[in-house]
């Protein structure tokens, strides 16, 4: 392993937030939750309002996604 490679398996794993605009929110929140078996975790489930749907789920590595579909 050389210097960089140590340095990068040192540094601490980030999180970030991620807003995501898809034609279906509902198929995708759907398929996140089918993800928790790999360490993903349901945080909304698809809650629709007058502007779309909407959900939420934060994935293994403790990113946090937002997906949501617009009305249009």
């Amino acid at each position: 392993m050389n210097k960089r490679q140590k340095k990068i398996e040192e540094k601490e794993p980030s999180n970030s937030h991620m807003h995501v605009y898809v034609n279906d929110a509902s198929a995708v929140i759907e398929k996140a939750e089918k993800a928790e078996k790999a360490g993903g975790t349901a945080v909304m489930p698809i809650m629709e309002d007058e502007s779309g749907k909407m959900g939420g789920f934060v994935d293994p590595f403790n990113n946090l996604w937002w997906i949501k579909s617009l009305n249009e």
